[in-house]
């Protein structure tokens, strides 16, 4: 267990510097930049602050027992390198992360199937879900 807990820190790590939102138990979302994560507790610092009700922070300390889900921003540089149909992809299930493959390309109107399943399996290769 221990070990799946540090792949899955890493990969936060790795996302230092990308903008998130992060999804709170008790209803409020916040973005803002993501600056620094505790590998322990999850918990994260936000800088450059928006809540879901136009509050405005420079700073946002939030405890990991308090996020529900993060959803990620992909820096543009990395969002560039995607090609349409992973950018496509990767939004419906940020929005929606339980859909079948078959419901994804019904949304972003693709007739291929195996073709989202493989884009499905490289964005989660490679950190984006």
């Amino acid at each position: 267990m221990r070990r799946s807990t540090s792949k899955f820190s890493m990969k936060l790590r790795k996302l230092i510097g990308n903008i998130v939102e992060v999804y709170l138990v008790d209803g409020r979302v916040m973005r803002g930049t993501l600056t620094s994560i505790d590998a322990d507790y999850f918990n994260m610092v936000l800088e450059d602050v928006v809540d879901n009700l136009d509050k405005k922070s420079r700073v946002a300390i939030i405890s990991g027992s308090a996020i529900l889900y993060i959803l990620i921003h992909p820096s543009s540089s990395i969002l560039e390198s995607m090609s349409s149909i992973e950018r496509k992809v990767l939004e419906v299930l940020q929005r929606s992360p339980n859909l079948r493959p078959a419901d994804v390309a019904k949304l972003i109107g693709e007739d291929n199937v195996d073709e989202i399943k493989r884009v499905i399996k490289s964005l989660k290769r490679r950190g984006f879900l």
